[in-house]
Parts: C-alpha cells; structure tokens; sequence
C-alpha cells in the first residue's frame, strides 16, 4: 500500500513538474526573462549566491535562495537563469496542490496558467534574482499543511530564511492553525520558539558574518506610517489591478467563502497583515503579488463550484491582454502606470521623514485620471463578483482533502 502511495506521488509530482515546465515557457513568451540580476535587491542576491556560507553580503541571514542559487550554480545556471526555475517550480507547486485539493486536470491546469500570466511569476520575469518565489511556494505549503503543525512550523522557519517578512503575517499564521485544529497557546508557543530560532540564526550571522544586514531591526526602525503607508495602500491597490487584472473577478466571487485561509476572518487577517507589512516597506509591486494565493484559492472554489471554465477563460485570455497593455515595456516592474505614480512620490526613497505625506498633497493632483479610471475598473470587477456570486454560488462546491474527505470548511490539509 504504502508502495503503491509512493509511487502514485512520484508520478502526480511528475506531471506537475512537466505542467510547471510547459506553462513557465509560456509565461516567458509574455514576458522575457531579463538576462541579469534585478539592480538592487537582485544584485545583492546574485553576490550571495556565489559563497553563501561565507555570511557576506547586504542580507546574509537571507541564506536560502543563495543557497538553492548555488548549487544550480554548480550544473552551470546563472543566477539570472535560476530565477525562471524558480518560477517553475512555483507553477508546479500550484499544479500539484490543486490537483491535491480534488481539481480536474483541466481546472488545475487553468488556474495554473492563471498565475503564470499574472504578477507572482511575470513580475519576477524582471525583477530576477529575488527570492520571493520561493515565498509563494512555502506559503503554499503552508496552506496546504495547515493541520499538521509538526511539518507547518517548520515550514515558517524555513520562509524566515528566505525572507523574514513571514513575520509579518504572524497573526494569520495562528489563526489558520487555530482554524485548522490547533490551540491558541500552543501556536503562540510554537510562533515563539520560531521566533527564537530566527533569533538565533541572525545572531549568529551578525558575529561570524559580516556585511549591512536588512533584518527585522531595520523594517521597525526605517518605517512609513502614517501617511506614507496610507499612499502606498493606494500603490498596492493599483498594482493589483495591473498584476492581476480582471482574474480579480473570482477573488471578488469568493472573498465572502472559506477559501482555506481561515474562513472569511483569516481572508481579512490575510489582508491585513499584507497591508502592515507597507508600515515598514514600500516594495508595493512585490506586496501585490500576495494576492496569489487567494486567487488560487478562489479558482479552486469556481471550479468545485461548478463555475464555467469559458468564463474563466475569458477572463484569463482578457488578464493576459490588460496585462501586456499595462507592461508595454517589459523593464518596467510594475508597468507604466505604477512607474508613472512612482515618478511622482520618488521623495519617499529620500526616507525624510518631512516627505512622506507628499503622496496626498504631490502625487494625486497628478494621477486624478488614473485614479479615476483605475478606481472605476475596481468598482466594475466588484459588481462583476458579486453579479457572479448571485448564479453561482459557491457553497454549492466541495474542495476535496487529500485524504479523500470533501468539505467546505477547514479546507486546508
């Protein structure tokens, strides 16, 4: 039995890694991956990746991406390269956990191309060598792995060690384990002990390591609030719309279901922590694409629904067009009409405290018509989900467990 399981694994992560590879090829017909490394960020990632034990660099503690970067390396890609691998194995990760979920073949593979085309994979196609991605994937495992706190804590730490804004989604965190069978202190305790390891580990990179380290000292000391983070939210928002277009239309569906985030308080949880995380930093282009992962819960819940996958089609084909309007030039993270909001509130990379309100009093005199076309284009993919919510309605599907149970509650394996 367990044998034929093994096997029955090897084959499922098989298909997913041919699904991931053949999609990632798509995607790179939308947009080219950028043959090196992102300046900045990127750049610091890439001088990690060729001696990431030695603990030099900008962000030392960051150890996992140029780890996984360096023994790539050593079968001859370039960290510029390794970046669309990455994306791959994202797209594979989405592939396998949908058909885990209960999906069809066919839905699986839509929602799969769904997020090739969209932010969390065509961002990255320019923004090469960060380690996000790897990000997206652990918060995957995450949900899927919600009721097993021997292996999802772990997994925490894990994405500590990639980036350590998985911090911020901390009170998500509990909650999901706590909707998923866990006791608040014991989670708190097991959120603590994780805490304390990370700790541990950028003590030790801070006394053995050298280099200017970007760790949670500096997120709390170098922060935007108060209306600094207002204006950014306002970035975000419009973010969403040029990373992940008219696809919003199915989040805006299911928003009111239990996606597996937690029910419909973890999905505001969820939310809210992405938008705290713009008190400490403003890469709003990165932050954007969080919403990932909502909307592969949502497309899960189209599909068991009984949602037409014509539709969900069209509005994929209409994302991939709204999306190629957005990035007409693909060396623009974010497109055209962030690059051109970001023109405009540039005094924010000053870190004066003095300017951080400029966003209200500078840029939006400036953006009045993108505010406005970009505000009527949220309001329509509301009315469009809650129009959808009334013909199809979504407690009317079951997400399958991996066990083989079907519910609608606590869907998270």
């Amino acid at each position: 039995m367990d044998s034929s399981r093994s096997r029955s694994q090897v084959a499922s992560w098989a298909l997913a890694a041919c699904v991931g590879a053949a999609t990632m090829l798509l995607a790179c017909l939308l947009t080219p991956p950028a043959p090196a490394p992102f300046p900045g960020h990127g750049e610091y990632f890439a001088a990690q990746a060729v001696d990431p034990f030695s603990l030099v660099g900008r962000f030392p503690q960051r150890i996992l991406w140029p780890v996984l970067a360096w023994c790539a390396g050593k079968a001859g890609i370039a960290p510029a390269a390794f970046s669309p691998v990455c994306s791959g194995a994202l797209l594979t990760v989405v592939f396998w956990f949908c058909r885990e979920r209960g999906a069809r073949f066919l839905d699986a593979l839509l929602v799969t191309v769904a997020v090739a085309a969209t932010g969390a994979v065509q961002l990255y196609q320019v923004m090469t060598c960060h380690s996000d991605t790897l990000n997206w994937i652990l918060l995957l495992l995450l949900v899927h792995h919600a009721r097993r706190p021997a292996v999802f804590w772990p997994l925490v730490l894990l994405s500590a060690l990639s980036h350590e804004m998985i911090f911020s989604l901390a009170p998500w965190l509990v909650w999901l384990r706590c909707r998923s069978g866990g006791r608040p202190a014991r989670e708190l305790l097991l959120l603590f002990a994780v805490g304390a390891a990370y700790a541990a580990w950028s003590k030790f990179v801070r006394t053995f390591g050298s280099g200017q380290s970007f760790d949670a000292l500096y997120y709390i000391q170098e922060n935007w609030l108060v209306l600094g983070t207002l204006g950014l939210w306002v970035l975000w928002g419009l973010l969403l719309l040029v990373e992940f277009g008219p696809l919003l239309t199915i989040v805006a569906w299911a928003w009111r279901q239990d996606l597996g985030l937690g029910g419909r308080r973890g999905t505001l949880i969820y939310v809210a922590c992405v938008l705290g995380m713009m008190a400490f930093a403003y890469d709003v282009q990165r932050f954007s694409c969080y919403a990932f992962l909502p909307l592969v819960l949502a497309s899960l819940r189209w599909f068991a629904a009984g949602g037409s996958r014509a539709l969900y089609s069209a509005l994929l084909a209409s994302g991939i067009g709204s999306y190629v309007a957005f990035h007409w030039i693909p060396g623009e993270a974010g497109g055209w009409p962030y690059e051109r909001a970001w023109h405009h509130v540039a005094a924010f990379e000053t870190h004066a405290p003095g300017t951080r309100h400029r966003f209200f009093t500078v840029v939006l005199p400036h953006l009045w018509l993108e505010t406005l076309a970009f505000g009527a284009l949220a309001l329509a993919i509301v009315c469009a989900g809650r129009l959808l919510a009334r013909r199809v309605p979504g407690g009317a599907g079951q997400i399958a467990a991996p066990g083989g149970d079907a519910t609608t509650r606590n869907a998270s394996p």
